[in-house]
């Protein structure tokens, strides 16, 4: 009987799993399929539909030399069953023990868990061994002057690999298919790498790169499933292998003359000649390639770049070399495994991917589900901290980058008190103030005489004592001796590479990675003791400390042990901290900094950067995170003579709008006298509190599945209001959904339970309101019916084609419900929320809707001392109590002023 049924499923199993399907675990129904005893292909994951979504290579080491199963230097040693419990609750386990063919042998450990209350999947990679004879990266020599672009390392492959997924660029299987899409995010802001395409084509990952989401196409509720690190993020890396990175041999460097392999870099240094170069390219296992500057380059004279791919040969008057060329069409694999520039890491390190999948519920819920997966697994509790941290939840003053008085126009003590001045006579309440690197010296954290001679505590004072966000970013040669006369303490300071930055090569230091906390906690304690006076701090230009600095990208665990240390020396002072220029791994490891609150999703503000407003993407990845994402500072007029720029700014209500739903910082950047009051009060109320959403605005689902069939991006973001109905004992909650329509030239027809998130009830029945007739509201009918038999329609108009110029409107879906009315029967009625708001219905205004009585309601309100506060609903004129293209709507507003505490009540009778 037994020989009957093996030989049954045999002949069952796809040709992906030749040697058996012995071990199975279901996760949302995704069927990961494994063999007991591994064969050329041992594993895979079926999707829902029964297709072979992900198929399984054998695992590989790089230590010295590269050691693989499928050649047979790595060699299967046992495997075993288990079952047990851990941070991400209960699993079921199989693992495979394998060592390699070198005397002594060395160990790897590779596991599949399968955890069923979370449905999800993870990919353990252990080394029993550790590996002390040089991974996959090689230092460039120590005494060359070696030159790091501060973009190098867009897309490392790692130097082992499990899991390994084959990923053929001519789409023969689904991961690579027309059938697949996919979306990334990576980079610096964790921002400018974002991608999102079909068949991984595009694709970047490597140690810039982040989590990386799966999809079908063509439809809104789609199967979906998101893989990233589970944990030890800085060391754990996604990317695409090519043929040529897995060579063992160095080889014979094949001349490529007037070409320059664009991007792909491994570093530089000068050398003599083109000679020299391949020489080094041969000493470095990860290099397959090179580019080198003729010595009478104008700019690079005699430089040598090290590539790790041949992809992107461009013309050049650069003469180039490979030992190995990769083919448009060459095998390629999607690999995890160990960051490729860690020469050696000890014994027990282990290494997780987390395979999070949601069947039929599209990219949103996969990114959400995701998210909650690893913030319970790391216990991260930033919620508490984000509700109280000023820098997310109030109105600030910012004068970074961008801002009209930056480090070119900077503000000393004086016109600081003149500016803050200018806005306290407006009533424009500014809760605090960022100061950009402009206020200290680089070499250490002291005000600058110059601009502040009498310290912070006057600038404090001066400025009406509104609390300070403090920017750092890296140190100088010069930090050591300063603290060490000033403090009579020894911190020690590790430089980087020299690195080019805008072509302009520079060195940067960062403390000793064991010394991060005593440093940061001595530094901080010059300030932060006086808790009224400082609220945060900002550290930037992270990027370039994680990837230039060899004492930290070059030894395994320094990089959590400086920014750990940073961020608990931060949390000693009851303050937030907030990552500018930060890297997807940073984002990921800051689960374990809950003090991090917020971080930039977008470029620096520069009035021609055109791109910056893409930000949904990188706030969905910081949203499941609990991440504020903050898309930097904003101007509320278009013309502000004399700033810096010399330019006029387009589109500033937009640019606030965008601001405003990322429900993080929203910091105004505009010149004494140049505030709109209008637009600036349409974001808060008249305490300075940020009126937002529930969640930040994110790409609707059909942004990944459909993108090529829609006419401009849609967003959406919703807000959970408390909501007494009738007939119920208590209170329960309603969702109020905002849809961002941007450059929609041709009209989107939107069902709210198949094209929004979270999805609704198919009878739930929406009454919505535009941003672009929000006056008209206040007079006339102005709403539009939304149910199961009339959609959302969209439509803004198409973009003039000018750079800067974009048609868009927001529309806010308010839910309907049934309520008595003084003549007995119900009538339908939906709280549209504040008119001249831009998140109409924000949880910061609206404390509960109490429709529970008959005749009327009642909406409980919260804001600043004796605000004025109007407030306005749609009700149904006629008798129907189903929301159809003939029901007549009526709109009503009524109006209260707060009381000195800022509570109040609007009351509507019907």
């Amino acid at each position: 009987r037994s020989m009957v049924l093996l030989l049954v499923l045999l002949l069952l199993a796809p040709p992906s799993l030749c040697a058996g399907a012995d071990w199975t675990f279901v996760a949302a129904n995704f069927t990961l399929r494994a063999a007991l005893e591994p064969g050329p292909a041992f594993y895979d994951l079926v999707g829902p539909d029964g297709s072979v979504w992900l198929e399984g290579e054998a695992p590989a080491l790089h230590c010295g030399r590269w050691y693989d199963a499928a050649d047979g230097s790595l060699r299967l040693a046992h495997s075993a069953q288990s079952e047990g419990t851990d941070a991400g609750g209960r699993f079921r386990r199989l693992e495979w023990a394998w060592e390699t063919l070198a005397t002594p042998p060395l160990r790897l450990v590779t596991a599949f868990l399968g955890y069923p209350e979370s449905q999800a999947l993870v990919f353990e990679t252990a080394f029993p061994d550790g590996c002390a004879q040089g991974a996959n990266f090689t230092a460039l020599p120590s005494n060359a002057s070696s030159v790091l672009p501060d973009t190098a390392h867009a897309g490392l492959t790692p130097s082992s690999e499990f899991p390994s997924w084959r990923a053929p660029a001519n789409g023969s299987v689904r991961l690579t298919s027309p059938q697949m899409g996919f979306a990334t995010t990576g980079g610096v802001m964790t921002y400018d790498l974002a991608t999102e395409g079909v068949g991984l084509k595009g694709y970047q990952g490597g140690v810039r790169g982040g989590p990386l989401m799966l999809y079908g196409m063509n439809a809104s509720r789609v199967d979906a499933l998101v893989m990233s690190s589970w944990d030890n993020f800085f060391h754990g890396v996604q990317g695409l292998r090519t043929t040529c990175s897995r060579h063992n041999n160095p080889g014979t460097c094949k001349p490529f003359d007037h070409t320059d392999f664009m991007g792909n870099d491994l570093g530089s240094t000068q050398t003599q000649s083109y000679a020299e170069c391949c020489a080094l390219c041969q000493a470095a296992p990860m290099c397959t390639a090179f580019s080198w500057a003729d010595v009478n380059d104008t700019y690079f004279p005699g430089h040598c770049w090290l590539k790790y791919s041949t992809l992107g040969a461009t013309a050049s008057a650069h003469h180039s070399g490979a030992l190995c060329v990769d083919k448009p069409n060459d095998h390629r694999s999607l690999v995890y495994g160990m960051q490729p520039f860690i020469p050696s890491y000890p014994a027990n390190t282990r290494l997780r991917l987390l395979l999070s999948p949601v069947s039929q519920a599209g990219p949103t819920a996969a990114i959400d589900k995701w998210g909650k997966i690893l913030t319970a697994v790391h216990n991260t509790t930033r919620s508490p901290t984000l509700q109280s941290d000023i820098v997310t939840t109030k109105l600030g003053y910012w004068t970074d980058n961008g801002a009209f008085y930056d480090g070119e126009n900077p503000l000393n003590t004086s016109s600081f008190a003149k500016v803050m001045a200018s806005f306290h006579a407006l009533n424009i309440p500014i809760k605090y103030v960022q100061l950009d690197p402009y206020w200290y010296n680089e070499g250490g954290w002291f005000p600058r005489p110059d601009l502040y001679p009498s310290g912070l505590a006057d600038l404090y004072a001066a400025i009406g004592k509104v609390p300070l966000l403090l920017y750092h970013n890296f140190w100088s040669s010069r930090s050591h001796l300063i603290y060490q006369e000033r403090d009579h303490v020894d911190f020690d300071f590790v430089p980087s590479y020299v690195f080019l930055a805008s072509q302009h090569p520079r060195t940067i230091y960062q403390v000793q990675p064991e010394q991060a906390e005593p440093f940061y906690t001595q530094i901080l304690s010059d300030y932060f003791v006086n808790k009224s006076m400082y609220v945060a701090t900002e550290v930037d230009f992270s990027n370039w400390q994680i990837h230039t600095i060899p004492a930290l990208a070059q030894v395994y665990g320094a990089l959590d042990q400086l920014w750990s240390g940073m961020a608990r020396a931060t949390a000693k002072f009851d303050v937030s901290l907030q990552y500018c220029m930060s890297l997807p791994s940073l984002l990921l490891a800051s689960l374990d900094y809950p003090v991090v609150t917020n971080a930039r999703a977008s470029p620096d503000n520069f009035p021609t950067d055109e791109r910056r407003w893409r930000i949904g993407y990188t706030s969905m990845f910081m949203w499941a995170l609990q991440l504020a994402p903050f898309a930097d500072n904003v101007w509320t007029s278009a013309v502000e003579p004399g700033n810096p720029y010399h330019v006029n700014r387009t589109h500033v209500e937009l640019q606030v709008l965008l601001s405003l739903l990322t429900c993080g910082p929203l910091g105004i950047s505009d010149g004494m006298g140049f505030v709109n009051r209008t637009l600036l009060f349409s974001t808060c109320d008249t305490n300075g509190t940020l009126l937002h959403a529930s969640k930040p605005a994110t790409p609707l689902d059909l942004m990944y599945t459909q993108r090529a069939g829609l006419p401009g991006d849609l967003w959406q973001s919703h807000s959970v209001l408390p909501v007494h109905l009738p007939a119920q004992p208590a209170p329960t909650t309603l969702h109020w959904l905002h849809v961002l329509a941007m450059d929609v030239a041709d009209h989107v027809a939107l069902d709210p339970a198949q094209h929004l998130w979270p999805p609704v009830e198919p009878a739930q029945s929406f009454v919505a309101m535009r941003w672009s007739q929000r006056t008209a509201c206040m007079a006339a009918p102005c709403v539009q019916e939304v149910g199961p038999t009339a959609p959302l329609q969209v439509h803004t108009g198409a973009p003039s084609g000018q750079p800067g110029h974009h048609t868009y409107d927001l529309y806010t879906l308010a839910p309907a419900v049934s309520v008595p009315t003084t003549a007995g029967p119900a009538t339908r009625v939906a709280l549209l929320g504040e008119p001249d708001k831009m998140v109409s219905a924000s949880p910061q205004r609206i404390q509960l809707w109490d429709c529970s009585s008959g005749g009327g309601m009642s909406v409980q309100v919260r804001g600043g001392s004796a605000e004025p506060v109007t407030l306005c609903v749609a009700w149904a004129a006629d008798s129907n109590h189903t929301i159809t293209t003939t029901t007549k709507w009526t709109v009503l507003c009524n109006s209260v002023v707060l009381s000195a505490q800022g509570d109040g009540v609007v009351k509507f009778v019907f």
